[in-house]
């Protein structure tokens, strides 16, 4: 064992000279970060204007429905007032699509039923969404006040299950319940897409993008490090083509070309971690983890296989470009083509990234 990772530490450390690989672990969070960067602001600048006023002073729903109308927004750009007569002028003039009073005691209302006069709504003349808009505004309060209502309704009528379980463990149950229908998505969904600043197009077929939409950086990171597996799998073919390893016997060749694979891998996988926390922060970074060291043992595997099979360079070299091109054109990175052809619902397995991809 020692022996081993003598030899990864040595390939490694060969590797790190390499400056155009070095250069490329740089780029990639570099480039992913810039671009994502890009993408969020271009949205925010064709984002629709929403404007909202809280007329009530509990802090704690107050950071509640805001949190929710960010949860919702998509490409709306909720805007928080502290002056409503400003908000309702900027309505009037156009500046917003349309605007909300919420009113005191929001909650507690919707709660006890009296759902009149809660929120005040005001709309531009010019405003094309409003409905919709309202059923998105709707689903923010709802995340915040469903909890509540759940919890009067279940304690208004536990005579109906007070026989079969305990008061408390129903409620324990239906607070989880609720918890999860949020878990992966809102209560609906609308798509709009603005063509100009005058017409909108509106398609409820589809959900509603978030704002910036996100690059597929897990399809990214994947084509990344499967590049990096073929590459290090033509060296070690290449290591066997000028002889330096006929004398070993074949366990020590596995050997040699998973440490071969170590040197390109662990520091593809550190840079692919720095781009993911970049992006996303460290919210997932236990799912990140747990994710890369599978696709990781996969690549290893697949590898080793590799390695196994073709003995030849010039094979390696044509099949390189092969695996990527058929990785972008098959896997669901950019486009999920298997929408259209279903038989590429099974070529996609073929390849490694997917098993990646499929982990999120």
């Amino acid at each position: 064992m020692k022996e081993y990772f003598l030899h990864s530490f040595l390939f490694l450390k060969k590797q790190l000279t390499n400056r155009i690989f070095i250069c490329f672990l740089i780029l990639l969070p570099l480039c992913l970060y810039f671009a994502q960067a890009y993408m969020n602001k271009k949205a925010e600048d064709s984002a629709i204007p929403v404007g909202y006023y809280l007329d009530f002073t509990d802090e704690t729903v107050s950071k509640d429905l805001i949190l929710s109308l960010t949860e919702v927004s998509g490409r709306l750009n909720f805007i928080n007032y502290s002056d409503v007569d400003t908000m309702i002028n900027d309505t009037a003039g156009a500046k917003l699509e349309c605007s909300y009073i919420f009113t005191e005691g929001i909650i507690d209302n919707i709660t006890n039923g009296k759902i009149r006069d809660i929120v005040i709504a005001y709309k531009s003349p010019q405003s094309v969404v409003n409905d919709m808009i309202d059923e998105l505004v709707f689903a923010a309060v709802f995340r915040v006040a469903g909890d509540d209502i759940l919890y009067h309704y279940a304690k208004e009528n536990d005579h109906v299950y007070s026989s079969i379980v305990e008061t408390k463990e129903m409620l324990d149950r239906l607070s989880l319940e609720f918890d999860n229908q949020f878990k992966y998505g809102n209560t609906f969904s609308i798509d709009f897409k603005v063509f100009d600043e005058n017409s909108l197009s509106l398609d409820e077929s589809q959900s509603i993008e978030t704002l910036g939409k996100p690059l597929p950086i897990h399809g990214i990171i994947g084509i990344f490090l499967f590049l990096c597996l073929l590459l290090s799998c033509n060296d070690y073919i290449s290591e066997k083509e000028k002889g330096t390893l006929c004398k070993l016997s074949f366990i020590k060749k596995i050997r040699i070309s998973s440490c071969i694979m170590h040197s390109w891998l662990l520091p593809a996988v550190i840079s692919s971690l720095i781009s993911i926390i970049l992006l996303n922060g460290f919210m997932n970074i236990t799912t990140e983890l747990i994710s890369i060291l599978i696709y990781y043992i996969l690549l290893i595997m697949f590898g080793i296989f590799l390695n196994i099979v073709i003995n030849k360079g010039i094979i390696m070299t044509a099949l390189i470009p092969l695996l990527i091109i058929g990785c972008l054109i098959f896997t669901p990175i950019i486009l999920d083509i298997s929408q259209f052809v279903p038989v590429a619902g099974f070529v996609e397995k073929l390849f490694l990234p997917y098993y990646y991809i499929s982990l999120f």
